[in-house]
């Protein structure tokens, strides 16, 4: 009898082992499919960068989108931005008006004999002005015209590399600065003034962090995009959207982009792709 116990006992306690090991299984197995279930793998949003750049519409993106997101990579909420985007926009916008913001003096663009206003890149959020030009909406647009915009988005290319790799090796640059507001403008200084010596030493290490085309004007993305990214901003403009001077400027620029003085080779290419 007390031998008969002893087997059962043992295999009760085999059948436990088993028993234990199949609902281990089919945990872990439940495990991988509720990963495979997520709802993203990549955001949308996080897809369309190489499009549209980081200085585009992401803004209007995240908070139609994904609110959540936008808190994150702002650390505010979208009505806290806004608010101090409009304290200081004012400013920023008569500063360009009245001059005193130090653009330099207009100068001719290459092949040509035309003195051109030197101005900054917006998106459609910015109000069109001399100083500031924009693409042209994204509805039913001329061959002319989308080329136009694919260099303004070339152009942004340029801002984003260059705050990107600023903040990249400077990375006290990409959260916000804890400090008084005298400190944070010396802290910047320092970082630029660093920063300009050792992109001319290390040019080697430069340039492999840079965005690059290829032959076929294709976009490659630099190294610096797979680290962080230095926070966006994206202003508002208010007003009258349009000016005659900076309806002017767009279609001069417009037309020599499109002209032999302008034009790349590969531009044709690249709208016919997007």
């Amino acid at each position: 009898m007390a031998l008969l116990e002893h087997e059962l006992a043992q295999a009760r306690f085999q059948y436990n082992l088993v028993l234990a090991a199949i609902l281990e299984a089919a945990e872990r197995e439940r495990q991988r499919a509720r990963r495979r279930e997520r709802r993203w793998w990549v955001r949308e949003w996080i897809l369309r960068r190489p499009l549209f750049g980081q200085y585009e519409t992401l803004m209007k993106e995240l908070e139609a989108e994904h609110a959540a997101d936008f808190k994150a990579f702002l650390r505010m909420e979208p009505q806290m931005y806004y608010e101090l985007l409009n304290r200081v926009g004012p400013r920023i916008t008569k500063s360009l008006r009245e001059g005193t913001i130090g653009l330099p003096q207009p100068d001719s663009l290459p092949n040509d004999d035309r003195d051109t206003p030197y101005y900054m890149v917006g998106d459609d959020a910015f109000p069109l002005r001399q100083y500031m030009l924009k693409p042209y909406p994204h509805r039913h647009l001329a061959r002319d015209e989308r080329i136009f915009n694919y260099r303004c988005s070339r152009a942004r290319r340029v801002v984003e590399n260059a705050f990107g790799i600023l903040a990249n090796r400077f990375r006290c640059l990409l959260t916000t600065l804890g400090m008084r507001p005298s400190t944070v403008t010396k802290t910047v200084m320092a970082c630029m003034t660093l920063h300009n010596p050792m992109r001319t030493r290390y040019a080697n290490i430069q340039n492999a962090d840079l965005d690059r085309e290829d032959e076929q004007g294709q976009f490659i993305a630099g190294a610096w995009r797979d680290q962080a990214v230095l926070e966006d901003v994206q202003a508002a403009g208010n007003g009258l959207r349009l000016t005659g001077p900076g309806k002017e400027l767009r279609a001069y620029l417009k037309n020599y982009f499109c002209s032999p003085a302008g034009s790349l080779p590969w531009q044709d290419v690249a709208i016919n792709q997007q």
